[in-house]
């Protein structure tokens, strides 16, 4: 199944349009680095980095235990 040819134009562009857009992290650290220095803007880096690892540590193993509960077959 294809799709049609203008929605496939408008998932391209709307695509890219999403892509181009800042996120709030991005955001957050340029307008702290700005109004606050680099070192400032540094450190703003660092601490969202140590929360995406956390978020991705805890994410992790929610997933181990989950699969370690689920057996194959079980629906």
């Amino acid at each position: 199944m294809i799709p049609q040819q203008e929605m496939l134009i408008a998932f391209v562009l709307t695509s890219i349009v999403v892509c181009l857009i800042p996120g709030p992290a991005v955001i957050f650290v340029v307008t702290h680095t700005v109004s606050k220095g680099f070192k400032s803007g540094l450190g703003a880096v660092w601490g969202l980095q140590a929360g995406f690892l956390i978020q991705v540590l805890a994410a992790t193993c929610g997933l181990k235990l989950a699969f370690s509960v689920w057996e194959p077959g079980d629906e």
